[in-house]
């Protein structure tokens, strides 16, 4: 077939020729005004002006891409991985295991059982060090709030998933830190000297550490208590150009969780869903929100298992993981773990996060806020490269330089309050304003940016 698709145009066709009365076509002009004229475009044409069944399409979307089952395992394979690697905690955890249970043991050296004041006094000391060495992750987990909440807001995972491969990938460490912890107390302090007495003992100190892992609370319950008799209308209020442009990206992305907003988005002519919506976008914040301890590769791995469709094989998977990280300049510190990177290069890596899901549509929010102009540059080149494989770049900026100004196709330019004032080609931006009357004409080396806001 390829052979002879190539074939056509060329003095080649002739040996697929037979007679049957009417002209064939030489050039590939000739071929492509018989396309034009056949049956076949105009019915090209007609689907291309349909707009797509909501139903097939849209309202199939699954909420997340893999089960939850599966998505636990993930987590806790991650959790595991980036715990044992952090290798400055688990040392410090296993002095600490060590250092508290010889002290608390020496204590009470042999003691006589029948004491009961004493005896009391270790079996309240059993359990303590473990319930409140838990405790201690709590500023662990607190810190790893901001990355959950972007990954779950991007339908990375089922928040039960979270919570469940968290505590599972505590169980790791927990447990041996409760049993050393508890075979010192039990033995120095000389209590009965029995496997089968130890192994209770050990179970119940595990049960109770059990109950330190989960804190189920009544976060449901805030909600409509706070709320209960305390009505009020929500508005926004638009103090800047930018701020107009930031809330009309976050409106169109589902993101925005206060205020009141009207009006409707639509996907492809039908009413979008915000789960249509995240499937089909990425949205870059300002802020670089990652797990320190993981790899750059490893973070768009993940990314990509946990966002893309279960039915795209693994290996192609993988092979976008590699695709950007060459879009962005990645390849030599992909190994390399996320702490300690600069900025520029966290930029990076936000972005490739998102690309990793394969958005047909990218949002990014001051991609070069904080950047010098040198890494400004580069960061909007690599971000031209993947304009230019295809998908759709929708990126506000705030005074860019004119290397930067020149890599955009269009502009959408807002004033306060958020009213339209320029919306097309980056090109006749300048000939818009200078055909508006009293309008000065843009100077020679002056940056059209800064010159438009003037």
């Amino acid at each position: 077939m390829a052979d002879f698709l190539l074939d056509l145009g060329t003095p080649q066709q002739q040996e697929y020729e037979t007679s049957h009365g009417f002209p064939v076509p030489r050039l590939a002009g000739d071929y492509a005004a018989a396309y034009r004229s056949s049956d076949i475009h105009r019915g090209m044409l007609e689907l291309l002006d349909e707009t797509v069944d909501s139903s097939e399409y849209v309202e199939t979307l699954p909420v997340f891409q893999r089960s939850m089952w599966t998505n636990t395992q993930d987590i806790v394979k991650r959790q595991c991985m980036l715990l044992l690697r952090d290798t400055n905690t688990l040392e410090s955890r296993a002095i600490l295991v060590l250092v508290v249970a010889c002290v608390c043991s020496t204590n009470f050296i042999n003691v006589n059982v029948t004491n009961a004041p004493v005896t009391l006094g270790v079996l309240f000391m059993a359990p303590m060090f473990p319930l409140f060495e838990q405790s201690s992750q709590l500023s662990m987990f607190i810190a790893m709030r901001e990355v959950f909440y972007k990954q779950r807001l991007a339908n990375f995972f089922q928040t039960s998933a979270y919570v469940l491969g968290n505590i599972l990938s505590q169980v790791v460490l927990a447990v041996p830190e409760s049993f050393i912890y508890g075979a010192f107390l039990y033995w120095i302090t000389g209590l009965e000297a029995s496997a089968s007495a130890f192994v209770v003992y050990e179970l119940i100190l595990l049960s109770l550490l059990s109950s330190c892992l989960v804190l189920c609370s009544k976060s449901e319950w805030v909600d409509s208590v706070v709320k209960r008799d305390h009505w009020r209308s929500e508005t926004r209020d638009n103090h800047s150009s930018y701020g107009s442009i930031r809330c009309r990206q976050d409106d169109t992305l589902g993101r925005k969780t206060t205020g009141t907003s009207c009006g409707e988005i639509l996907l492809n002519g039908h009413q979008a869903t915000e789960l249509a919506i995240r499937r089909c976008t990425g949205y870059c914040e300002q802020m670089s929100i990652h797990s320190e301890t993981a790899t750059i590769r490893e973070a768009l791995v993940f990314s990509a298992f946990l966002r893309q469709s279960r039915d795209i094989p693994d290996t192609s998977k993988m092979e976008s993981v590699s695709e950007n990280l060459e879009f962005l300049n990645l390849q030599d510190i992909a190994d390399l773990m996320v702490r300690g990177q600069i900025f520029e290069q966290l930029k990076r890596l936000s972005i490739g996060v998102e690309l990793a899901a394969q958005p047909s549509v990218l949002f990014l929010d001051e991609p070069t806020s904080g950047l010098d102009a040198r890494f400004a540059k580069m960061l909007m080149e690599e971000i031209r490269r993947v304009a230019d494989s295809g998908r759709t770049v929708i990126c506000t900026i705030h005074l860019p330089s004119y290397e930067v100004f020149s890599l955009f196709d269009s502009l959408l330019l807002l004033k306060r309050g958020g009213e339209t004032v320029f919306f097309g080609d980056c090109g006749a931006l300048v000939g818009y304003f200078q055909a508006v009357p009293g309008v000065s004409p843009l100077p020679q080396d002056v940056n059209p940016a800064t010159w438009m806001l003037e």
